[in-house]
């Protein structure tokens, strides 16, 4: 692991567990070494990296400025991209920017972007899958419940066949986020099966004392179910 990835990976746990303005020293240091280096990628990886930043103090704060910022850097990478002829960042790009979206509630806008994220994705099958259940997201938020209670179904099955090709921790988070989500999407139609959903979410979350935010999305959520 590279100077660069080390400090990235300390800056992108200090965001999963709920310390995102820490994060961001560690972040811009980051960036100025990459830039150095001259490595495009890791340079367009710390963006990545701000962005969800940006985006979990909005989730936390409510304050726009924090949602503005996170497209900001969502549109950045896609201009890096361009510029630098990064093609296997493409469907960073899309999906970053659909995060960005979704910050704005631009659901259509959002769809769009993370259908062209895993149609053009290359790496690693686990946070593919995580990015799946965030099109089964939008997907049910604009009606199509058939096509996103599938895309869930395909985005849960894939996480339990990767798990074990990532990160101990990445995988507790893109998991107990996949399950987070179906409920959510099943709480009106199917109570007894988003109860299920929240359990296996609170058993991987209890289980890895890590996921701050994922305990606090969980929370939220299980508010929203108690209605």
């Amino acid at each position: 692991m590279t100077a660069v990835d080390q400090i990235l990976e300390q800056g992108r746990k200090k965001v999963e567990s709920g310390q995102a303005g820490a994060a961001f020293m560690l972040l811009n240091q980051a960036l100025f070494l990459a830039q150095k280096q001259k490595n495009h990628e890791r340079v367009i990886q710390v963006f990545v990296d701000r962005a969800n930043a940006f985006r979990h103090l909005f989730e936390q704060s409510g304050d726009m400025t924090f949602a503005i910022l996170a497209r900001k850097d969502a549109e950045t990478i896609l201009e890096l991209v361009k510029a630098w002829g990064v093609s296997e960042r493409l469907h960073t790009a899309y999906y970053m920017l659909g995060q960005a979206a979704l910050l704005f509630k631009d659901y259509i806008i959002a769809e769009n972007y993370f259908y062209k994220s895993l149609k053009y994705f290359k790496g690693n099958l686990a946070e593919k899958a995580s990015w799946r259940y965030h099109w089964a997201t939008v997907l049910h938020m604009l009606g199509e419940k058939k096509k996103s209670l599938l895309a869930f179904s395909q985005a849960i099955s894939d996480l339990k066949k990767y798990s074990g090709k990532t990160d101990k921790f990445l995988a507790n988070v893109y998991l107990s986020g996949a399950y987070i989500h179906f409920a959510c999407a099943l709480m009106k139609d199917n109570k007894p099966e988003a109860k299920k959903y929240f359990v296996l979410a609170g058993k991987i979350i209890e289980n890895d004392k890590r996921l701050v935010l994922r305990k606090k999305q969980l929370k939220v959520a299980e508010k929203l179910f108690k209605k």
